[in-house]
């Protein structure tokens, strides 16, 4: 797909990895929507930014309409935004614990139901106006299951499954739905996350010995959009970490 002149909707557009899809969509002589609840640094004729708490959903419907009403014609969404989040389905330290189920609604908010909302609104009004698109959906190596993650984990393998359903249903309007599930990213928050003997482990695992850069990300949301026969797939840049 050629996305100049299209508009460009990315959820969680503010943070590291967001705003660098952002520049990378830019780059390919997009308008961006951002969407998150924290304003971006930058902000030019081709950003634009709508505050929004992704996890409340009658905000969200509210910030899309008013979207809409601005005559904004979405043509690519990128469901970036989500909460990373570590429980343990048994909390062996404290007798007779029960299971943190704000952990469990907060993650499961953010990662599965806004993007489930937001596409639903975004392909309907694509449907409308017999416009094609593209759903990109960021997920994660964790869909596969990662030991201390099982909310973080299911809600990641829920939404790639999600991308599989959304293919088949919305192919025949010339919708495509795909995602991108990047392994471990050399980023801030990675390094706050992991001490430096966790990372050294993590990438004697990978085959390429080394982490992913954020430029890996945005070189793969550009390649789904660009690939107009990518479709019901999921992406892995991971560095083979998933082999």
């Amino acid at each position: 797909m050629k996305i100049t002149e299209k508009i460009c909707l990315v959820t969680g557009g503010s943070g590291d990895i967001g705003s660098s899809i952002v520049n990378e969509l830019v780059s390919m002589k997009s308008k961006v929507i951002i969407l998150d609840k924290v304003k971006p640094k930058i902000l030019s004729n081709d950003i634009y930014f709508f505050k929004c708490d992704l996890k409340n959903s009658e905000k969200i419907y509210k910030t899309l309409k008013k979207i809409f009403n601005e005559g904004f014609e979405i043509s690519v969404l990128v469901n970036n935004a989500g909460l990373i989040s570590n429980s343990l389905l048994v909390n062996y330290m404290i007798k007779d614990s029960l299971p943190n189920l704000k952990i469990w609604d907060d993650t499961m908010n953010i990662n599965l139901k806004a993007p489930y909302f937001i596409s639903s609104l975004a392909a309907q009004d694509m449907i409308k106006n017999r416009r094609e698109g593209v759903i990109i959906n960021i997920s994660s190596i964790a869909s596969r299951g990662n030991s201390g993650q099982s909310v973080y984990s299911s809600s990641k393998a829920g939404l790639e499954t999600l991308t599989k359903v959304w293919a088949q249903e919305l192919g025949p309007f010339g919708i495509r739905c795909a995602a991108v599930a990047p392994g471990y990213i050399e980023t801030n928050s990675t390094k706050k996350a992991l001490k430096e003997d966790k990372l050294n482990e993590i990438k004697n695992k990978i085959p390429l010995k080394k982490l992913g850069k954020i430029e890996n990300i945005t070189k793969s949301i550009r390649f789904v959009i660009e690939n107009d026969y990518f479709n019901g797939s999921v992406l892995n840049v991971d560095g083979g970490l998933s082999i």
